[in-house]
């Protein structure tokens, strides 16, 4: 991660290219570069297990493109009733109106009983949530239908608001690591998109460099999504000045 003293001197660089851009015009750039993004710009992998009780366990894989898969499980006693039910769970996480959204719905099946007396049950729970990044939690509500299969019972859907705390390991911070060649004002290279989780996106480089308005220019592509990016270089630093990516089902913009 980078820390605080090269997150100033990375302001510096900017105003001095803003207010003095001849004292700091540096060409095309050449090398290693890394760039980190935090609040507003957080980019996230559900991937995790996830409770919303004792004897309740959900596990979630997120893809490359933001799909999400997995499994739960639940068993818990009410009185007399007690219920042991699993099933698959599906969603997917995306950008709506510049905000992360997600949704999950779960099928499961199973069986209650009252120690005498067993009978089918399913469940049909769709959830909709967002992220906040403040307390890391997903937050939003939930609807369920539960229908017990035996004769003269039925179904019964409910409402609620719901909330799970994300994995220890994902707060949406990211690094931007890239390496740069080049021949002749043309870029190419590879770079990679780290996460809090460790996960690394590998992504392929190539752009651009204009003289003239001493602009780079790049585009990035990978299994996970693509970036364009506009910024300049200065001596070790690569400032950017716009940044559109999808990465992960996730929509990502600078400024």
């Amino acid at each position: 991660m980078i820390n605080i003293k090269i997150v100033v001197i990375r302001i510096v660089l900017l105003w001095l290219l803003l207010l003095f851009p001849a004292s700091v015009r540096a060409g095309a750039p050449s090398g290693h570069y890394e760039n980190q993004f935090t609040a507003q710009s957080e980019l996230w992998d559900l991937s995790g297990s996830y409770s919303d009780g004792p004897n309740d366990n959900i596990t979630v894989v997120q893809d490359d493109k933001g799909k999400l898969t997995g499994q739960v499980s639940l068993s818990g006693t009410d009185g007399s009733i007690s219920i042991v039910m699993a099933g698959p769970v599906v969603g997917s996480i995306k950008t709506t109106g510049g905000v992360p959204r997600v949704s999950i719905t779960m099928k499961l099946t199973g069986t209650a009983s009252d120690g005498s007396t067993t009978v089918g049950v399913t469940m049909n729970v769709q959830f909709a949530l967002g992220i906040d990044a403040v307390t890391r939690e997903l937050a939003g509500t939930f609807k369920t239908k539960v229908c017990v299969k035996a004769r003269g019972a039925g179904c019964q859907s409910t409402t609620g608001a719901q909330q799970f705390d994300l994995p220890d390991d994902m707060d949406g911070i990211w690094d931007l690591v890239m390496e740069i060649q080049n021949t002749n004002a043309k870029l190419t290279g590879s770079a990679s998109a780290g996460l809090s989780n460790g996960r690394t996106l590998p992504l392929s480089l190539n752009g651009q460099y204009s003289a003239k308005n001493d602009v780079t220019k790049l585009n990035l592509k990978g299994s996970a999504g693509t970036a364009t990016i506009q910024a300049n270089a200065v001596p070790a630093e690569l400032l950017l000045q716009k940044m559109t990516a999808k990465l992960l089902g996730q929509t990502v913009t600078l400024p």
